[in-house]
């Protein structure tokens, strides 16, 4: 393969390479960044033609409509919450309605496998950018948490900064994580008390199950003295 030509563009106010060769039959191909395919509405981040003109229309086209786009952008909290078997019942043997239906989501089929009860709870913060309604998601720590040569070097584009949050790398939301929040500290402060509740219980059962005494503890009648 040899190299013909390299393209430049702006994107995310950084200057783009994008070396264009051609090979021995006189195809002539590049390739970009995964992400930046998705964000031009590209269907492959491989491209390739008979021309040199054929590669260069259509990234010409692909550059200057992204540029034409609205792109909006907010600090977002995802929250992952599952639960199986008999923590989605209650006394009587009912399901609870979190569980059935359109919200069916929250019981993990994940676990299938497995006898037991099980629960789950976790969020991350994360930045959301959205072009003409679609949303890219990058995970987010605070500006000063962020290596200062990554910012200086505006190796992560302005773009990618909001609010004193950077959105340090690219992520995307898992099966589980189906409830999204708009950050304020007041929802981090009540989510971190959940956490704090489940750690506590965490804890609780691990001191209990490793002690040495765990069957005469689990049988007592005092066992309430526990809590």
């Amino acid at each position: 393969m040899a190299r013909v030509k390299v393209l430049e563009y702006t994107f995310e106010n950084e200057t783009i390479k994008v070396p264009v060769n051609v090979s021995v039959d006189g195809t002539f191909s590049c390739s970009i960044q995964f992400q930046m395919s998705q964000k031009l509405d590209l269907k492959d981040n491989k491209l390739s033609g008979t021309t040199l003109r054929d590669i260069e229309d259509v990234l010409n086209t692909a550059f200057y409509e992204y540029k034409q786009r609205t792109t909006k952008k907010r600090m977002v909290v995802s929250i992952t919450f599952k639960a199986t078997r008999g923590f989605t019942f209650n006394e009587k043997g009912e399901q609870h309605p979190a569980f059935i239906g359109d919200n069916s989501f929250y019981e993990s089929h994940q676990w299938s496998n497995e006898y037991h009860d099980n629960i789950s709870f976790g969020y991350r913060i994360l930045l959301e950018e959205s072009i003409n309604g679609k949303r890219f998601y990058y995970s987010a720590k605070k500006r000063e948490e962020v290596n200062e040569y990554l910012l200086s070097n505006r190796l992560i584009p302005e773009s990618r900064q909001l609010d004193g949050w950077v959105g340090e790398s690219s992520t995307s939301l898992n099966s589980s994580e189906k409830t999204l929040i708009p950050y304020s500290e007041k929802l981090i402060e009540n989510l971190e008390s959940i956490k704090r509740q489940l750690r506590n219980t965490a804890f609780f059962l691990g001191d209990l199950l490793s002690s040495d005494s765990k069957e005469s503890l689990l049988i007592s009648d005092n066992f309430k003295l526990l809590k």
